[in-house]
């Protein structure tokens, strides 16, 4: 039996059980959003996404439906967070990822970015109706920042 190539032609697994979290010291609550976001990358489901939407990424998705390298891409991937969070972050540093004070994921901060989500919501959903649920989603999360976040998974 053949097996069918991944999206990308890469099957990504980023799950990794024996990660070392103990020098870790900061964490960022996700949400359930982001945990199952989280889940499919670290279990390829995503693939050949290896982590959140770089801003270089997010806006080539979101006008032309492909990543910067050409690979067709219609899902915004982004983790969001709070402006107050985001200051928090250092460029760099490891943080966790938790959801109910279990840690998921720890993951290394690349950028920061604003999304645009007026403009996410009409490619994505056709519509800024916030009766939308999908929209609503949109917009009830985090308004400020959106960040690309590159690791290795424990989930």
């Amino acid at each position: 039996m053949t097996l069918v190539i991944p999206h990308g032609g890469e099957l990504i697994d980023r799950i990794n059980l024996n990660f070392n979290i103990s020098t870790i010291t900061h964490e960022i609550e996700i949400d359930t959003m982001a945990l199952s976001d989280l889940e499919l990358i670290a279990n390829g489901a995503y693939s050949p996404l290896t982590g959140f939407l770089s801003k270089e990424d997010y806006e080539s998705v979101l006008s032309r439906l492909r990543f910067k390298n050409e690979v067709v891409w219609s899902i915004l991937i982004t983790l969001a967070v709070t402006e107050e969070v985001a200051d928090t972050l250092i460029i760099g540093r490891k943080v966790k990822l938790t959801y109910n004070n279990i840690v998921y994921g720890v993951l290394e901060l690349k950028e920061k970015y604003v999304p645009i989500k007026v403009e996410e919501a009409k490619k994505v959903f056709q519509t800024t109706d916030s009766q939308h649920p999908s929209v609503k989603k949109l917009f009830s999360r985090p308004e400020v920042i959106k960040i690309l976040i590159d690791g290795l998974f424990k989930t």
